[in-house]
């Protein structure tokens, strides 16, 4: 056993026959050494705690024999007993740590009190490093477990914010910004830009009761400004490996899985917006149905009672007014089937670029004269297989809209042609080649809400009764297995674009790929 072993060492026989004797008298065990180099093998064949030596040795002197034996055992302690008391030797003793230092003759309590303070001192620094030891022992184990976790996970003091512990993705995101340990630094100098202070939305009053006692964990999102990140993060406070309180704080990124949240609702709220879409497109497309099944028996009536009164002018006069509104009725009609896309469509072959001439021959004496029209058509006939009336019907909606965008002087500029490029954006099936229109004007454009909307029927941004233009625009394209889009900027205008399959000739199939 250590406890209540010395070794004295001193060249003179008599004084350390003297103080063995008195030792052993007083229920220790002495061993003798006269030298130093005799003293260092006693030492490695029985350790001691406490060594009593003389400064004044052969061969090797006391504070020699004190550096030799602290590397075998940095913890025994070295007591003193010289006859040559100086200052200059009491002072190299205390600052090469001895636990005391005595002039000879030195009475016999006092001496045995320090000898039983200098064991306790032995024990309790032996414990304070075994402790130490055993925490960082621990450390490194948490350490590789917490590594192991795909998250971010420190440890803090709850009272100084000090960093106590932090994993290898802590410091990969936040720490070694000067290559320096983050160990030590405040947890909000470290996690947070531009703080001088403690987060005010600091957990720790959250994870410890009225005694400051482990109340349970809490969980919260934040959006960390250093890192541009949404963690969800766990915080629960624990007894740490020293005793004290801390706070365990598990930060697991879902910024991306917030993202993709954000993208489904995006999506359900579009995928809900069709299904509402197509719910009205069905339902008026039935009222349609019905309502020109009427129509056709008050016109066809109207053409009796004409072929009847030939020569009543008054009469005439009446069924002509009756017969316009009634054509009116039915060019309604019309645009209702075009978007509920259940309209009788006749199919033929021609180029799109006819149907877009068709048009603006029609519209070029009811244009502004503020608005400047620029057409600019592919001289390569690119052919679809369409209702020729629903193609002029969607030319017509697009270009009327974008001269009543105009409240001042303007341009339209109106394009067609196969653009590779923009044919991009669609997703398109593999394999299909698009003509595209597109027509473009410098008005007054529109807000985000109202792009969202303008598809929808009887919305406007007109006056009461219109809105079935856009709505019918976007019917007749789908119909037609085409693609239509807007973009638009408030006060910089808009652009919608327009690509419908290009149909090859049976006998040059060739054709529909020319440039």
């Amino acid at each position: 056993m250590l406890k209540k072993s010395i070794l004295i060492v001193d060249d003179e026989p008599r004084i350390t026959e003297s103080l063995k004797s008195m030792l052993e008298n007083n229920g220790m065990r002495a061993v003798k050494s006269s030298t130093g180099t005799e003293a260092i093998d006693a030492f490695k064949k029985s350790p001691v705690k406490v060594i009593i030596a003389d400064i004044q040795m052969p061969g090797m002197n006391g504070f020699d024999l004190l550096n030799h034996i602290k590397k075998i055992d940095p913890f025994v302690q070295f007591i003193f007993l010289t006859g040559h008391s100086n200052i200059e030797n009491a002072k190299t003793a205390f600052q090469k740590n001895a636990f005391e230092f005595f002039k000879k003759p030195v009475e016999k309590n006092i001496l045995v009190q320090a000898i039983e303070s200098a064991e306790e001192k032995y024990d309790l620094l032996k414990k304070q490093v075994q402790k130490i030891e055993r925490q960082n022992k621990a450390v490194t184990i948490l350490g590789k477990v917490f590594n192991s976790i795909d998250a971010i996970v420190y440890v803090s003091d709850m009272t100084t914010y000090e960093l106590i512990f932090a994993n290898d993705r802590f410091n990969l995101e936040f720490g070694n910004r000067d290559g320096q340990s983050v160990i030590g630094k405040k947890c909000w100098e470290v996690n947070q830009n531009g703080r001088s202070s403690p987060c005010s939305f600091c957990t720790n009053s959250r994870i410890v009761d009225d005694n400051g006692q482990p109340s349970g964990t809490y969980e919260w999102e934040y959006y960390n400004n250093r890192s541009q990140t949404i963690y969800r993060v766990i915080d629960k406070a624990i007894e740490w490996i020293d005793g004290r309180i801390v706070r365990l704080e598990t930060a697991y990124d879902i910024t991306e899985k917030r993202k993709n949240e954000m993208r489904f609702k995006r999506y359900e709220k579009k995928y809900q917006s069709l299904k509402r879409l197509e719910t009205i497109g069905t339902l008026t497309g039935g009222i349609a149905h019905q309502f020109n099944n009427c129509l056709s028996v008050i016109m066809g009536h109207i053409d009796l009672i004409g072929v009847k009164f030939p020569e009543h002018h008054e009469i005439k006069k009446h069924l002509n007014t009756m017969l316009t509104h009634a054509q009116k009725m039915s060019h309604q009609t019309y645009n209702l089937l075009a978007y509920a896309r259940g309209g009788k469509y006749r199919s033929e072959r021609f180029p799109f670029t006819e149907a877009i001439q068709n048009v603006i021959e029609k519209m070029q004496d009811k244009l502004p004269s503020t608005v400047n029209l620029v057409v600019d058509l592919s001289q390569t006939p690119y052919y679809v297989k369409a209702d020729k009336n629903q193609m002029e019907m969607l030319v017509s909606v697009i270009l009327e809209n974008a001269v009543e965008a105009m409240d001042r002087i303007g341009t339209v500029v109106i394009t067609c042609g196969k653009d590779k490029l923009k044919q991009k954006k669609i997703n398109a099936p593999a394999g299909t080649d698009y003509v595209c229109m597109t027509v473009i004007d410098d008005g007054s454009g529109m807000e985000k809400e109202t792009i969202e909307n303008i598809f929808k029927p009887f919305f406007t941004t007109k006056f009461v009764g219109r809105g079935l233009g856009m709505s019918a625009a976007y019917g007749i394209v789908k119909n037609h297995n085409g693609f239509i889009y807007v973009e638009s900027k408030v006060e910089r205008g808009s652009t919608v674009t327009v690509f419908l399959p290009i149909h090859s000739d049976p006998e040059n199939p060739s054709a529909a790929n020319m440039r």
